[in-house]
């Protein structure tokens, strides 16, 4: 994905104290990982 996107909720999650801030920003980092494969296995498909 974009490295500048990975640098930036490294860093969020390191400034963030709350715990349940640190929470979301992993589930939203990995509900995005999750959509970028399977773009990128649709994108696959669709070149085969």
């Amino acid at each position: 994905m974009i490295p500048e996107l990975y640098i930036v909720l490294f860093l969020g999650n390191i400034q963030l104290s709350n715990r349940a801030n640190v929470q979301l920003y992993c589930f939203l980092f990995m509900c995005m990982v999750i959509v970028w494969e399977f773009y990128n296995y649709l994108l696959g498909l669709r070149i085969l």
